[in-house]
């Protein structure tokens, strides 16, 4: 029986894990710093262990923010470069929201920076610059809803709501214990923000179809190549950028060696994809994995070329295309259920030229 197997890509889960694990971290800083400009204490809570867990949170929020950066540019399907990640909007990746997360990133290297220039600048501008806070918070939650592939999970939900909420409820006590003429318009704008947050979840991040419009660099397929002749169908004639998308379906067959199934594939770039996978006796895989956009148009038949712990492996050269696209999917059943997995799509070697054709009789 053919065998299904878990994907493997420890660098993309790990950048994943270590960017909520920062935006946890984040949020823990940011309501203890807000509980030591109260000043608040109790018996069994004395100030000081507030300003201690503040500081030390945020130290380790710079140690996973640093993880989440290096595990995405070592990652060998996000090939992000070093300006994707210091330079705000200059990666081709969902450019806005990636420059968001990299100007939070840098306004929170500048505050821990100032903790440690305190005693060169003035109170008034340390304050100033420790205010900037409240533009990191935001700017690194809207980064983590816009560009994560897994805001749409229950449990990448039920985070971002904690999160957010126990920001939020912080920095309603800190407006209530101030001055009481700033309350109102404070309390309304916080109320606005929260009503634009929502808005803006349900039209963009929440909704299908958000990775192409938030600027997900797509298969171009809309022109056939030039080589293939007026007429040509449309295809995939580039990658911009290798991606992983989700996976679900169902197993439609399975017997001792042969394997069918089909399903979708969403995040950045919806797919639909059917597996007719055979296996002889020796181990050596067969059969296609058919590729369609989410919309029905064919892309790819692909010839199943390999199946290893990583996924099984597909190859196929579209029609107009220069080059190769691989494909890896790599698919986990528990209990009889539903499909769940990946699918890896990366560009392959150039397709082979078409061999000359002969030169017919009595001709050069």
């Amino acid at each position: 029986m053919i065998a299904l197997v878990a994907p493997a890509s420890p660098l993309w889960f790990f950048a994943r894990g270590a960017g909520f694990v920062s935006l946890v971290l984040l949020t823990i800083s940011v309501c203890l710093g807000i509980l030591v400009s109260m000043r608040a204490r109790s018996r069994n809570w004395p100030l000081f262990l507030s300003d201690s867990l503040h500081g030390y949170t945020a130290v380790v929020f710079f140690v996973f923010v640093t993880l989440h950066v290096v595990t995405v540019l070592l990652d060998p399907f996000t090939k992000f470069g070093l300006t994707d990640v210091l330079v705000p909007f200059a990666s081709t990746y969902r450019r806005v929201w990636l420059g968001l997360g990299v100007l939070a990133l840098e306004l929170a290297v500048a505050m821990g920076a100032s903790v440690y220039l305190r005693r060169w600048i003035s109170y008034r501008a340390w304050r100033v610059l420790h205010l900037g806070t409240y533009a990191v918070f935001p700017m690194a939650l809207v980064h983590g809803l816009a560009t994560g592939s897994d805001t749409r999970a229950w449990w990448g939900s039920v985070i971002y709501a904690v999160c957010v909420g126990a920001v939020l409820g912080a920095s309603v006590a800190r407006l209530w214990s101030g001055p009481a003429r700033a309350r109102g318009p404070l309390t309304a704008a916080a109320a606005l923000g929260m009503f634009f947050l929502a808005s803006w979840l349900t039209v963009g991040p929440m909704r299908a179809g958000w990775a192409r419009e938030a600027g997900t660099p797509q298969l171009d397929m809309a022109t056939a190549s030039p080589a293939a002749g007026p007429g040509a169908s449309p295809s995939p004639l580039a990658l911009a950028r290798p991606f992983i998308d989700r996976v679900n379906g169902r197993v439609t067959s399975q017997t001792a060696g042969d394997l069918k199934a089909n399903g979708t594939a969403t995040g950045a770039v919806d797919l639909t994809w059917t597996l007719d996978a055979k296996q002889d006796l020796n181990g050596t895989p067969s059969g296609t994995l058919e590729i369609t956009t989410a919309g029905g148009t064919p892309i790819c038949t692909a010839t199943l070329t390999n199946a290893t712990r990583q996924g099984i492996e597909a190859t196929c050269a579209p029609g107009g295309a220069q080059g190769t696209l691989q494909f890896v999917l790599a698919l986990r059943q528990r209990g009889g259920g539903p499909l769940g997995g990946t699918l890896s799509v990366s560009s392959g070697p150039p397709a082979p030229a078409p061999a000359p054709s002969a030169s017919a009789p009595g001709t050069i």
